[in-house]
C-alpha cells in the first residue's frame, strides 16, 4: 500500500510540475530543432508506444537499448526484435534489435534504429523546382549491459551515427549510459543519460551535434502484477549551447504516462499520454514470439505502429537452475558411491569408469580425483604384484635375466614392492605352519629368501620346515 501511495505521488507531481508548461509544449515540434531527434522521439517497439512512451523503468526486451541500455541486463534468452512505422509526408521509422545473455550478468545488443525522409523537394535559388533528394540518418549500436545483482544493473551504448542529406554525409561517434533499480518486485525505476558523449555530423557546412539528454522513469505493478502503470519524465539538451538551438527549446522538458493490463498472461491492452499523442495498442505473448500493435493520435493524424519480437535459446531460470543442480548432484552421487563400491571390492576397472563418469560432468570434482588417483595408484600396484611375481617364478625356474627383467619393472611401477612382498610371502609362510602345510610354507619361504636372502627370519624357518617335512616321510 505505501509503494501504490509513493507511485501515486510521484505521477501526481510529475503532472503537476508540467501542467505550468502544458500549453508551451503545443509550440515544441517533434524535432524540436534537435538533431537526431529519432533517437529520443519515437519508439523501439509498438508496445513502448502504447504506454506513451513510458518505458525508461521497464526496458524489458531486445528493444531496451533505445531507452535504456541496462535493461537488456533482464533477459535470460536471445531474443531478435523489429518495428516499422510509415509516418507523415513520406518519412518512415524502423528499428531492429538482438540482445545475447552471455551469462547470468552480462548481456549484449545490436541494434539500428533509422529515420528516412523521401521525395523532398529540392529548388534552386529563384525557387524552381530542381529535383529531388533524400534526407536518411541512421544509427548502429552496440550495447552492454552488467546485472550487479536482482535489483541493480548498468548498461551502455557504443554508438555509430550517420547521416546523408542530399549529396552530403558524414558519421560521428557517441555513447549513452542506462541504469536501473528495483526496489522491490513491483517497483522500479530507470535512468538513461543519452549522447552523453555526443555525436557530430558536419553536412556542406555546418556541423551538427547530437543535445544530450537525461530520461527518468518509475514503474509499478499492481493487483497481483496484472496491472503496469509508468511514468517517464525527459530533460532534452543537458548541456546547451546558445549559438547552437533556438532559446525557446534550448531547455525542454517532456512528461509520458502508460498502463498495462495483462489477461491470461498472453493478451495485453494498453494505452498512454504525453506531451505530443494520445496512445493505445494491443499485445499477444505466444510463447517465443510477441506481436504488438500500438496507434498514435495527435494534431497530424493517426500512427500506426507494428512491432514483432523472437526469443529463442532460453536460459535457464533460477528454479530451473536449482533443480538442475539438484539433478546433477544425484546424478554424480551415484556414480560416486558406485565407483567406491567397486573400490573397496577392488574391481579397479569398474571403479575407474565411474570415477570418470563423475569428473565428465563436474570435472572439478575434488573427491572423484582424490578417488580417480587412488584407483590409478591401486592399477599400478596391481601391475607392479603381477610383473614381480613372473620374476621371482622365473628365478626359480633358474631364467635368472628374465626375473631381473620383470622385478625391475614391477619396481619402476610401485619401488615398495619388494618390502611388501617379502613381508607378505613370510606372512603366508607362517599361516601354512600353522595349519602344518609344510610343502606350502616351503615355497613361499623360498619366495622370501629370493626376493632377500638376508631374511634371518625366513632362513630359520625355512630350515625349521625342512626338518619337519624330512620327519613326515
Amino acid at each position: 500500500m505505501k509503494n501504490i501511495k509513493l507511485f501515486l505521488i510521484i505521477i501526481l507531481g510529475s503532472l503537476m510540475l508540467l501542467s505550468n508548461n502544458v500549453f508551451a509544449y503545443k509550440q515544441i515540434t517533434d524535432d524540436a530543432g534537435f538533431a537526431g531527434s529519432y533517437l529520443f522521439n519515437f519508439s523501439a517497439n509498438a508496445r513502448a508506444s502504447a504506454l506513451g512512451m513510458a518505458y525508461t523503468a521497464i526496458a524489458d526486451d531486445s528493444g531496451a537499448s533505445y531507452w535504456n541500455p541496462a535493461g537488456i541486463s533482464q533477459l535470460s534468452y536471445k531474443e531478435g526484435s523489429f518495428l516499422y512505422s510509415k509516418l507523415f509526408e513520406g518519412t518512415a521509422f524502423s528499428y531492429i534489435g538482438y540482445a545475447h545473455p552471455i551469462t547470468d550478468s552480462h548481456v549484449i545488443g545490436i541494434s539500428r534504429v533509422g529515420f528516412d525522409m523521401e521525395d523532398i523537394e529540392k529548388t534552386d535559388s529563384s525557387g524552381g523546382k530542381i529535383g529531388d533528394m533524400k534526407d536518411s540518418q541512421a544509427t548502429y549500436m552496440l550495447s552492454y549491459a552488467y546485472k550487479f545483482n536482482n535489483d541493480i544493473s548498468a548498461g551502455v551504448n557504443f554508438k555509430l551515427v550517420s547521416q546523408s542529406f542530399d549529396i552530403y554525409s558524414d558519421t560521428g561517434y557517441g555513447i549513452d549510459l542506462g541504469g536501473m533499480y528495483k526496489i522491490n518486485k513491483l517497483f522500479s525505476t530507470g535512468i538513461m543519460l543519452q549522447n552523453i558523449l555526443p555525436a557530430k555530423l558536419k553536412l556542406k557546412d555546418e556541423t551538427d551535434t547530437l543535445p544530450s539528454n537525461l530520461r527518468v522513469g518509475v514503474a509499478h505493478k499492481f493487483f497481483d502484477e496484472q496491472l503496469l502503470g509508468t511514468v517517464d519524465v525527459s530533460m532534452l539538451n543537458l548541456f546547451p549551447k546558445k549559438d547552437l538551438y533556438n532559446d525557446s527549446v534550448k531547455l525542454p522538458l517532456r512528461w509520458y504516462v502508460g498502463a498495462e493490463y495483462k489477461m491470461f498472461d498472453v493478451f495485453s491492452a494498453r494505452a498512454g499520454i504525453n506531451y505530443k499523442e494520445i496512445t493505445c495498442g494491443i499485445g499477444a505473448d505466444a510463447h517465443n514470439i510477441l506481436f504488438d500493435y500500438a496507434i498514435g493520435i495527435q494534431d497530424l493524424g493517426l500512427t500506426h505502429r507494428f512491432s514483432l519480437a523472437v526469443r529463442f535459446g532460453l536460459l535457464l531460470t533460477q528454479e530451473e537452475k536449482a533443480l538442475e543442480e539438484n539433478r546433477i548432484k544425484i546424478e554424480i552421487g551415484g556414480y560416486y558411491q558406485e565407483a567406491l563400491k567397486a573400490y573397496n571390492e577392488k574391481d579397479y576397472e569398474t571403479a575407474l569408469l565411474k570415477a570418470n563418469e563423475v569428473l565428465r560432468i563436474v570435472p572439478e570434482d575434488s573427491k572423484a580425483k582424490k578417488l580417480l588417483d587412488e584407483i590409478n595408484f591401486m592399477n599400478r600396484k596391481k601391475e607392479a604384484y603381477g610383473h614381480f611375481e613372473s620374476g621371482l617364478q622365473y628365478l626359480l625356474e633358474g631364467k635368472e635375466r628374465e626375473g631381473i627383467d620383470e622385478i625391475q619393472v614391477a619396481e619402476k611401477l610401485y619401488s615398495d614392492i619388494r618390502k611388501e612382498l617379502e613381508i607378505e610371502h613370510l606372512t603366508k609362510a607362517k599361516e601354512h605352519i600353522s595349519l602344518k602345510e609344510y610343502d606350502k610354507a616351503q615355497v613361499e619361504l623360498l619366495k622370501v629368501l629370493t626376493i632377500n636372502p638376508e631374511n634371518e627370519e625366513a632362513g630359520g624357518l625355512a630350515k625349521k620346515v625342512s626338518d619337519l617335512i624330512e620327519i613326515n616321510k
